[in-house]
């Protein structure tokens, strides 16, 4: 059972990235940070590194906007080398909210931005002198020195839609899917698979790292709570994923989004039922945490990666780690 923590940004660093080290003298395979108008990830990540000595150390995700490709090309390569050749680069588009709000740049084509950021950071690796004809960037005669540990580091994305997850299959090492419920995660992996193969690429080297809103807590009913605000939270604020969720046979998402809209937030999460935080989810107390995770396991997910939800404490995440570990 292979198995990953999503270290929470809504934490406090002192408290969000000693978890690392918990995780890393668990056992656990690895961890994986994000960034938000509170957190740079590769500083965090640079800091992982530096207190770990065996775990995965994971981009989970850096964005495809605010940085241009040959910078993340050469922060992923100097973190594996720090790390000693752990590194995942996670890449994604974002939200508006993020890229718009925050680094004022326009949200626009984003997967045929991260189909080029691919091409670019790959390019860069090789340490070879860059030559490339893109859209948004063009690269010519640049060259990095550094580059990683790995022969490849590999390159995940955190892809949604179905364009997005054939950009993977193409590109891509690893398919990150967040809020996919276990029931259909099969059938939309299938859609990486068949774009690698269309490319002449193994399916067979791609995995799947499913980002799951995680409670475990021998407090049942807090459990499914905490998962079903998160769930109305995605559900609520973002269209895509109203839709991913409503395309997967839960048509309630749509009232979820609609009494989220309208301001009604407590009331949009109770409309999440019960079905919808299992199949969504990894919830339960911690004897439960082992059986639920295999299920996950079963539905195709290579590696499940334990997304907590906000108003999950240090000590809720503590224990979950013990008990999947």
């Amino acid at each position: 059972m292979t198995v990953g923590l999503m270290l929470p940004t809504y934490l406090d660093r002192e408290e969000r990235l000693p978890l690392a080290e918990s995780a890393d003298e668990l056992g656990i395979d690895a961890v994986f940070t994000g960034e938000s108008a509170s957190s740079n990830l590769f500083i965090d990540l640079t800091w992982i590194a530096s207190k770990t000595s065996t775990v995965t150390i994971g981009a989970g995700i850096a964005n495809v906007f605010s940085r241009s490709p040959s910078l993340i090309a050469l922060s992923a390569a100097e973190l594996d080398g720090i790390s000693d050749g752990r590194v995942v680069l996670g890449l994604g588009t974002s939200t508006p909210p993020l890229i718009e709000g925050v680094h004022g740049l326009p949200f626009e084509r984003p997967v045929s931005r991260t189909a080029e950021y691919i091409d670019i950071i790959r390019a860069g690796w090789t340490g070879d002198r860059l030559d490339y004809d893109g859209d948004f960037y063009s690269p010519s005669g640049g060259r990095l020195l550094e580059t990683p540990v790995q022969d490849e580091i590999p390159i995940a994305v955190a892809a949604l839609g179905p364009s997005n997850r054939r950009l993977t299959g193409a590109k891509g090492d690893i398919w990150l899917p967040h809020l996919v419920p276990k029931t259909v995660l099969g059938d939309l992996a299938e859609d990486v698979y068949g774009a690698a193969r269309d490319r002449e690429r193994s399916a067979d080297a791609i995995d799947v790292y499913a980002y799951v809103p995680t409670a475990i807590d021998e407090d049942i009913d807090a459990a499914y709570d905490r998962v079903r605000r998160h769930v109305a939270t995605y559900a609520g604020s973002a269209e895509p994923y109203r839709d991913a969720i409503a395309d997967a046979g839960y048509d309630v998402a749509m009232e979820v989004h609609r009494t989220w809209q309208d301001g009604d937030r407590d009331a949009a999460a109770q409309l999440v039922t019960d079905e919808l935080v299992k199949d969504i989810g990894l919830v339960g107390t911690p004897d439960d945490a082992p059986s639920a995770c295999s299920q996950w396991h079963d539905a195709g997910a290579d590696m499940v990666v334990m997304n907590f939800p906000p108003g999950s404490s240090v000590d809720d995440i503590r224990t979950a780690l013990a008990a999947v570990s």
